[in-house]
């Protein structure tokens, strides 16, 4: 697909890959719109970024998912790219931890990994519809195929997105087929999510995510694995048992 002169709304766009992906289509002639809960991010984004339009919204309250759609049209003039990235991991012990913090920030992951991902795609598509050409881009991960132990939710956040994905790109290739359902899908990446977990030798940065994404995407790929992913999966084919084994503590 083409990648420039489309009216894009990026979740979760003001820092990580959301940063990354959203200063690409600005470079690439789009007009973006970056929805976010931090203010003062939001202010950095655009004070390096003039023409970037931003919306402070807490994408975990289910009643501002409508209005950050209509924000989006409003503000771009249309929509024709959304890209669902915004993300949240809590890493939990469930056998010491209390469980009224563990239920707490689990209701978090799922509202915003999940809940939102879909409330934004089933918003977006009458929309996206309208456009000659358009596209749904999911943030799924590694961990949607071979999960660690100390994130349970934010794999199965990840598993449910990438199920998703799939069977939306089913639905909409039949009916709207000038609309694509991407997947990409990212090993460790070195992010202020990751950075207290891993070694930054050892995750890909930012910016080689950014390249492969914008390549996969010009390539019409329908699910772009990144890094480790293509391995990873290919070895979950092979040795499944082992590579279990190798993801479960990161």
């Amino acid at each position: 697909m083409r990648l420039h002169g489309h009216r894009v709304l990026v979740t979760g766009g003001t820092t990580g890959i959301g940063r990354g992906l959203t200063e690409e289509f600005i470079r690439r002639g789009n007009t973006v719109a970056v929805v976010a809960r931090n203010s003062r991010h939001l202010a950095e984004l655009t004070e390096s970024w003039p023409a970037c339009q931003p919306i402070e919204a807490d994408l975990t309250d289910p009643s501002t998912h409508a209005a950050v759609i209509d924000q989006a049209i409003g503000r771009l003039g249309g929509l024709s790219i959304l890209v669902n990235n915004a993300g949240v991991q809590y890493r939990h012990n469930y056998l010491d931890d209390p469980a009224e913090k563990v239920l707490a920030e689990v209701r978090r992951e799922l509202a915003l990994n999940l809940d939102a991902l879909i409330s934004l795609s089933v918003l977006a598509l009458p929309h996206l519809r309208q456009a000659d050409e358009a596209a749904i881009v999911n943030v799924s991960s590694i961990l949607a195929f071979a999960p660690k132990r100390s994130a349970p939710v934010y794999c199965a956040s990840k598993a449910a997105v990438h199920s998703f994905t799939r069977a939306l790109r089913y639905q909409v290739e039949r009916e709207a087929p000038a609309i694509r359902v991407v997947d990409i899908q990212p090993p460790a990446v070195y992010t202020p999510m990751t950075a207290a977990y891993g070694r930054k030798d050892q995750m890909l940065t930012v910016d080689e995510v950014t390249r492969s994404v914008f390549r996969g995407l010009e390539r019409d790929q329908a699910e772009i694995p990144l890094g480790k992913t293509r391995s990873g999966r290919w070895l979950l084919r092979l040795v499944p048992n082992w590579t279990y084994r190798r993801f479960r503590d990161g």
